[in-house]
């Protein structure tokens, strides 16, 4: 049964965030969380105005990076150190399954650009390396998406899934070439997964 429930919400938050912008992902991710989580994280919180209520907030700051306004995000800062075992590892899986769904995200941006550009007379998504590059990020992301099932999953399992998941992301990255820099490009959403990696992809010291 917890399985299922565990299951049930990862294809949830991976669905959710594949199909909507990144601050309405990370709102969902806050206002589905059936109690009023401890965000910060090795000191930091990403967030959005509307999940701020969600919040349990002590003294913090906040943290400009140029990226964050334009997509209505927000980066809080608090110096406290963070016990690994003080932390909700259910709700640090939520984030492995928003990078997921971010990557899959990121496909669809990479298939749909490739769809419609040529070398030749030939389609880019029908050569043989760019197929390749598609087929090793799947394999990857499979082997990601088998196990993240694991219930008991502990903070390291979690840091070698976030690792993988930014490994596998690497065969996207060169597929769309100079659109992968504009807004909302794969570039822009890469970096906010590698953000959120930092944050909450496993406890460091300090």
């Amino acid at each position: 049964m917890c399985f299922t429930i565990i299951k049930n919400r990862k294809k949830e938050i991976i669905d959710f965030t594949r199909n909507n912008e990144i601050e309405g992902s990370i709102t969902f991710l806050y206002k589905n969380n059936k109690k009023t989580v401890n965000c910060f994280v090795n000191g930091y919180c990403l967030t959005t105005k509307s999940a701020m209520s969600h919040h349990n907030l002590p003294e913090h700051k906040e943290v400009y990076i140029p990226i964050l306004p334009l997509r209505n995000l927000i980066l809080l800062e608090k110096k406290l150190y963070i016990n690994p075992n003080q932390v909700d590892l259910a709700f640090s899986k939520d984030w492995l399954f928003m990078r997921m769904g971010l990557s899959l995200k990121m496909l669809d941006s990479c298939l749909n650009y490739l769809e419609n550009r040529y070398s030749g007379r030939q389609k880019l998504n029908a050569l043989q390396l760019t197929r390749n590059d598609v087929a090793l990020f799947l394999t990857e992301y499979t082997t990601i998406d088998i196990e993240s099932n694991m219930e008991d999953i502990d903070l390291t399992t979690l840091q070698k899934l976030h690792q993988k998941l930014s490994d596998a992301k690497q065969y996207l990255l060169g597929l769309c070439g100079a659109s992968g820099f504009i807004n909302d490009g794969i570039i822009e959403m890469n970096y906010i997964s590698r953000l959120i990696q930092d944050i909450y992809g496993g406890v460091t010291d300090g």
